[in-house]
């Protein structure tokens, strides 16, 4: 170390005017002495071109003198700049008032620089290595430069005032006893924040409260909680591992973490970001088993875009809950995972939790959420989406309650299904709104299938209807009125379901909703296509008219009237039975070896009796209504029907059988006017 016994102040020398040949005469160092020199004649004092890592006679100034030199009003006027110099002491500028600017560059110094509460219009640091950095409450007119440099603890400077930029490109912090590496508090920064180039801190950087009117530059940086705590076996709850603190921050310019790479939660709860926050290609993860975010961006409000994609890997949640962002939010190219298994401990105490990888509950999207590139034909503001590949999802995507204007996804953005049963891949839609799709996947199949997304729950006895009509209204607002049709049959069924599910409370009601549910999703799809009962009635009366057909053949159809039955003109029509009833319906042919029909024999010899065709008798049946044509002119007699069945042959129908097709169509035709006429009037409503 160097001698001090015979040190004089050189403040007293140089107010006193003495002659610089005191200066030799005094027990200074070598570069004491330089530095005295160089003050004098106006010029930086270089005492090497590198950072000393030893002190020397050469390179050594004792932080006494500095204090001196920089503290004396008379001496100089302009900053202070100085390279190569081993600085023995702490550096005490705290309360200093007109402080001249301090310029250090490739310079170690052994003990604290602190500037707490003092004025001075810059302070610059290069390459330099020291103990620990305060500037709590300091007033800076210009800029704070701590670039490249090592400080063994931390950066304080909790309510300081800095008009200027505040950069601390390429620096690498420890931290204090409070796990802190980077304490701004209540700053005020007058132009940009920068924590980039390799910039690297390894406890938490606090800037709650701060304003900072440029931009907040963090990428290309490594930022790491204190390890102290990531472990707390008895309370892990209660301790937040947290890399980045900035509740309520204001940001007048954009957030830029590209490329950063964290370990711990970065938080800005609350904060004000008046351009973008641009996460591309940062890696983050967190220790955290109870509460694993790695992004938390709660009530953010943001005035441009968010770029949560291509390239960035997030190994935790990643929260927008009741976030306010102005234009798109672009989660394209980018990997969203919740990959920590709580241990058994931890898992009791959190339940069977549903985890999420990215979460939107209650935000306010201005723009279009990007979870895939959007469609050529979307025409929307890509924000560079066009060249990125789906979000990948593994974990739950919670959607709930959010307002969106457009979302662009697609089936390859949707949550991944994975093997651990303690992790659910859902999306929470519940009280989701927005406008309309971007995707390229928009068809009622592939939004359905959207929709079953949604946890088991939400589908089956707690089912949650605002999902399917805000997808119904958007398709319809779309243009796609048809698959919005059959996204409401789709929500029909899930009604069916809940009502089932509930038999318990009501058991005695569950009969009669099933079968009105089973009625109108058969005639009308529940209303969502009135016009298909049209088809159903047509095929039955084509089935039912090739039964009558068949029948009729086999003098099945007698008339209806009994005079025509007892017109002794017809006698050669029937045969009577002994007691004198009719009891069998045979008219002879002249050859008297094949039984006539009714139909044919009524045709010879009553032709102005109503013919019998099949397919109009079977549409009188279907629809009662018509009175146009005599259908009722004929009735089925109690008689055999045979028919041939391929595999099987010939099957004899019992004697009821042409009653019953009668009965079965006369039904079915009128509820089907019952239901076609419901859904044309809007009895039965489909919004």
């Amino acid at each position: 170390m160097v001698n001090k016994t015979t040190y004089i102040h050189p403040i007293g020398i140089l107010i006193a005017g003495l002659s610089m040949s005191f200066y030799e005469e005094a027990d200074f160092t070598h570069a004491e002495a330089k530095l005295l020199e160089c003050v004098r004649m106006g010029e930086h004092c270089v005492l090497g071109e590198t950072k000393p890592d030893v002190s020397t006679p050469e390179n050594t100034i004792r932080a006494c003198v500095l204090l001196n030199v920089l503290l004396n009003k008379d001496l100089f006027e302009g900053k202070l700049e100085i390279r190569g110099a081993y600085i023995d002491g702490a550096v005490i500028l705290d309360g200093v008032t007109k402080l001249r600017p301090l310029h250090l560059t490739h310079c170690f110094i052994s003990e604290r620089l602190s500037f707490g509460d003092a004025e001075t219009r810059s302070i610059a640091l290069e390459n330099v290595t020291v103990a620990s950095l305060c500037g709590n409450s300091a007033r800076i007119d210009g800029d704070l430069f701590i670039r490249r440099c090592n400080i063994a603890e931390s950066l304080e400077l909790f309510g300081a005032e800095i008009t200027g930029t505040l950069s601390c490109t390429g620096t690498r912090l420890g931290l204090n006893r409070d796990d802190t590496s980077v304490n701004l508090i209540t700053a005020s920064i007058g132009g940009k924040l920068e924590f980039n180039g390799g910039f690297s801190a390894n406890g938490t950087i606090f800037i709650d409260d701060s304003i900072i009117e440029g931009i907040f530059d963090c990428s290309r940086a490594f930022l790491s909680a204190s390890k102290s705590k990531h472990v707390n076996p008895s309370a892990p709850w209660e301790v937040p591992v947290r890399a980045l603190s900035a509740y309520r921050a204001r940001i007048s310019g954009t957030l830029n973490l590209r490329e950063t790479v964290a370990h711990g939660e970065l938080s800005f709860t609350g904060a004000e970001i008046g351009g973008d926050v641009d996460c591309r290609g940062g890696t983050f993860e967190t220790p955290s088993e109870i509460d694993p975010i790695t992004l938390r961006f709660t009530r953010i409000k943001v005035g441009g875009n968010v770029y949560i994609g291509r390239g960035l890997r997030s190994s935790g949640k990643v929260e927008f809950n009741g976030a306010s962002i102005s234009g798109n939010v672009n989660c394209a190219g980018g990997q969203f995972s919740v990959p920590y298994d709580p241990k058994p401990n931890i898992q009791k105490l959190l339940g069977n939790v549903t985890r999420d990888a990215l979460s939107f509950v209650n935000a306010r999207i201005g723009g279009c959420l990007f979870l895939a590139p959007a469609s050529e034909e979307a025409n929307v503001a890509s924000s560079e989406s066009s060249y990125d590949t789906p979000a990948v999802i593994y974990g739950s995507l919670d959607l709930k309650g959010a307002n969106i204007r457009i979302i662009a996804d697609s089936r390859a953005a949707w949550p991944k299904p994975t093997n651990r049963k303690n992790l659910h891949n859902v999306i929470y839609l519940d009280g989701l709104e927005y406008e309309r799709f971007a995707g390229k996947d928009i068809t009622a199949k592939d939004r359905i299938r959207w929709l079953k997304y949604q946890p088991t729950a939400h589908l089956g006895r707690d089912f949650r209807p605002q999902p399917f009509e805000q997808l119904m209204t958007v398709l319809r607002n779309m243009g796609h009125r048809l698959e919005a049709g059959r996204v409401g049959i789709a929500r029909e069924r899930y009604f069916f379901k809940r009502a089932l599910s509930q038999w318990r409370e009501a058991p005695h009601s569950i009969p009669l909703v099933a079968i009105l549910y089973l009625i109108k999703g058969f005639f009308i799809d529940h209303g969502y296509r009135p016009r298909k009962v049209v088809g159903r009635m047509l095929l039955v009366a084509i089935i039912c008219a090739f039964y009558y057909n068949h029948a009729e053949k086999q003098g099945v159809f007698a008339p209806s009237d009994s005079q025509v039955l007892l017109d002794e003109t017809l006698h050669s029509c029937r045969v009577i039975s002994p007691e004198g009833n009719i009891t069998q319906v045979k008219a002879l042919v002249s050859d008297q070896k094949t039984a006539r029909r009714w139909t044919a024999c009524l045709e010879e010899k009553l032709p102005e009796h109503p013919r019998f065709d099949p397919m109009i008798y079977s549409l009188k049946i279907l629809l009662p209504f018509l009175d146009v044509f005599k259908e009722k002119s004929w009735v089925p007699m109690w008689k055999e029907v045979e028919i041939t069945v391929p595999t099987f042959g010939k099957i004899v129908l019992p004697a009821s059988t042409t009653q019953i097709v009668v009965l079965f169509e006369t039904v079915f035709g009128g509820l089907a006017s019952v239901f076609a006429i419901a859904a044309l009037t809007g009895l039965i409503r489909t919004d």
